[in-house]
């Protein structure tokens, strides 16, 4: 589910910035959404989440990328899924400095 190599270093070219980002995230998404595989671990995150805490983590820096991460990308497909099959789904998006 990470993005694949040619849109990552398109991106990583641009300098990560927001307008990179925003002609990342909708080739990003037609890489996943089509995909059977990665939309069944999505849904399987999903139900895993109904008995324990499922986490995602990024190295990027919050600090400096905000929220442009591929993993706020998957936690947008996730609620909208859980959204679509009437599960009920919390989603902290909390970024946690070390």
């Amino acid at each position: 589910m990470a993005p694949s190599e040619d849109i990552l270093t398109e991106y990583e070219t641009a300098g990560k910035t927001a307008e990179a980002w925003e002609i990342y995230k909708p080739k990003f998404m037609q890489k996943i959404l089509p995909d059977p595989v990665a939309l069944e671990k999505i849904d399987g995150f999903i139900l895993d989440s109904l008995t324990q805490d499922v986490v995602f983590i990024c190295f990027e820096s919050e600090k400096k990328y905000k929220n442009r991460c591929h993993i706020f990308l998957l936690l947008d497909i996730a609620e909208d899924r859980a959204k679509e099959n009437d599960i009920p789904l919390v989603i902290k998006r909390e970024n946690y400095l070390f």
